[in-house]
């Protein structure tokens, strides 16, 4: 990362990944709730902000470009959605025909 780069807001945030402002807040939002649960941050969490202005997040666009490749794709699917057979049920590791 370079030190030189130009710090980005929310408008910065959604020219580079094409999220709207409010689903970029709502994504740093769960990001802070699992810092305040002490879970782990994830690589697919929303990244915390590299400075603060006043009370304005500024990320470096390597830290979201970062983020943008470790991000899941829509759609993507769960190992229990993988596992997932038409006509069958899973429940636990086990799967069960459905009636």
């Amino acid at each position: 990362m370079a030190d030189d780069e130009k710090l980005i807001g929310y408008p910065g945030v959604h020219e580079l990944t094409g999220l709207e402002v409010p689903t970029i807040r709502v994504y740093l939002k769960r990001t802070r709730a699992r810092i305040a649960e002490e879970l782990p941050v994830r690589d697919q969490d929303f990244p915390m902000p590299d400075e603060t202005y006043g009370q304005s997040p500024t990320w470096k666009p390597s830290t979201i470009e970062r983020w943008l490749a470790n991000r899941p794709g829509r759609g993507r699917r769960s190992a229990t959605n993988a596992r997932a057979i038409p006509g069958r049920v899973v429940i636990g590791d086990d799967q069960q025909d459905s009636e």
